[in-house]
C-alpha cells in the first residue's frame, strides 16, 4: 500500500491511513452532522498514539471512527477506495 511504502521510506514517521472513502464533496457537506447516524471512517496504523490522534480528528469532523487494525490493513482500504471510485 502507499501508506506502507511511506512508513518504510520514513521509518521515524507515525503513519495512519484514513479518509480513503470520504470524498471531498462529503467532507465539505455538513448534512451528515444533522443525521442520527454518523458515517463511518476507517483508519489503520501501527502506532497507537498516532491512531488516537486520527480517531479524535475523525470524530471532530463528525464521523464515527473505526479502528481497522495495523497498517497492513491499508492494503484493503486502498483497494476498496479504488473500487468505490
Amino acid at each position: 500500500s502507499v501508506a506502507e511504502e511511506i512508513a518504510q521510506r520514513l521509518p521515524s514517521a507515525r503513519v495512519v491511513e484514513a479518509f480513503n472513502l470520504a470524498f471531498a464533496e462529503n467532507l465539505k457537506s455538513s448534512t451528515h452532522r444533522h443525521s442520527l447516524v454518523a458515517p463511518s471512517v476507517f483508519y489503520c496504523g501501527d502506532d497507537n498514539n498516532a491512531k488516537l490522534v486520527a480517531d479524535q480528528l475523525i470524530r471532530e469532523c463528525g464521523y464515527e471512527a473505526i479502528n481497522a487494525g495495523p497498517l497492513i490493513s491499508s492494503r484493503s482500504q486502498e483497494t476498496l477506495a479504488t473500487a468505490w471510485v
